[in-house]
């Protein structure tokens, strides 16, 4: 019974916890004829308010370097099958010829933020899904 309720307790604590902390977003973008389009989510991130809207760009920055090499699109991918490119173009389900993905980040619902970082690289997926070399 004592450790039913210690769990219990644990638990509700790591849940209120989690309560106050706010999702932070982060995301590729392409910009095409009509604008900007997001290519893929990276995973979110929380942070304790609304107002760190800098700790958020900082850690998209700090995951977005560390997922893609740095914006390496021809790096190996962190599952280590294929390139960063191609591991994005699994995931899209449109053609992309010679686009560069910026990086941006959104907290808490507002605005996506360019936050200055770009691939090094520009993306090349044909219809199957497949990177190829940009020309």
């Amino acid at each position: 019974m004592r450790t039913a309720v210690a769990i219990i307790a644990v638990v509700s604590f790591f849940v209120a916890i989690r309560a106050d902390l706010h999702l932070c977003r982060c995301g590729l973008f392409t910009t095409g004829q009509h604008g900007e389009y997001i290519v893929t989510e990276l995973p979110g991130i929380d942070v304790p308010s609304c107002e760190y809207k800098h700790t958020c760009e900082g850690r998209c920055i700090d995951e977005y370097k560390n997922l893609t090499s740095k914006g390496n699109l021809y790096a190996t991918s962190p599952t280590g099958t294929g390139t960063v490119g191609q591991l994005l173009c699994d995931h899209i389900p449109y053609p992309i010829d010679q686009s560069l993905l910026y990086l941006y980040s959104e907290i808490c619902n507002g605005p996506w933020r360019y936050s200055g970082e770009h691939t090094m690289q520009m993306l090349c997926c044909d219809k199957d899904g497949n990177q190829y070399a940009c020309t």
